[in-house]
């Protein structure tokens, strides 16, 4: 009893310790340029844990894994930046009183929703996949629109997080990423093969 209970809190540990990793690779790149790097670092990492259960070191894994994914930076800035803008531009959208800001409003949550979802998708290809970036671009946007039922499992997902984070903030901190990254990849499983 004692040893089950050891090990259940070992892998407790184990996932904040994924989150923890993931938040911190975040702020190595202030968010803007380490995006795609973290994004793909978690889901690998999380499919490393999952696959392999003892896996000791967790920092070492994750940083392994961020170290490879580096280079995205530019497009990492490029998906911020996108996301960004978007975002901004709801904010104007809503304050303003024309005709049209209703439809500019939709037009505004799909470019966010395709490009977010479009985002995890790269994270993913990049993490399990060997192809150049324009190959995983490509794909990417092409699997959006591909595997729209997939693509769905993942814009719930994040809207789900996006929820809990606004119930449990801590709760968010310390076991989203976590879940999210194992949420992510069982909704991409099938794609990823």
């Amino acid at each position: 009893m004692d040893n089950k209970i050891y090990t259940f809190f070992q892998t407790v540990y184990k996932c904040i310790q994924i989150s923890i990793f993931f938040w911190l690779s975040l702020l190595k790149g202030v968010f803007i340029y380490s995006l795609i790097p973290s994004l793909s670092s978690l889901f690998r990492t999380v499919d490393d844990f999952l696959l392999q259960k003892d896996v000791q070191d967790i920092k070492e894994l994750f940083d392994q894994h961020f170290n490879k994914f580096r280079t995205y930076k530019l497009l990492s800035f490029t998906f911020s930046l996108l996301l960004i803008i978007c975002w901004s531009s709801l904010f104007f959208l809503n304050k303003s009183e024309s005709s049209y800001s209703l439809a500019l409003t939709i037009v505004v949550v799909y470019l966010l929703v395709v490009i977010f979802i479009a985002l995890i998708y790269f994270a993913n290809y990049t993490a399990f996949r060997p192809l150049t970036v324009k190959q995983t671009l490509a794909l990417s946007f092409y699997s959006l629109y591909r595997h729209l039922i997939h693509s769905l499992y993942v814009l719930f997902w994040t809207m789900l997080f996006i929820w809990v984070a606004k119930l449990n903030l801590v709760f968010f901190i310390f076991f989203a990423p976590f879940l999210y990254g194992i949420a992510v990849r069982l909704s991409l499983k099938k794609i990823l093969k």
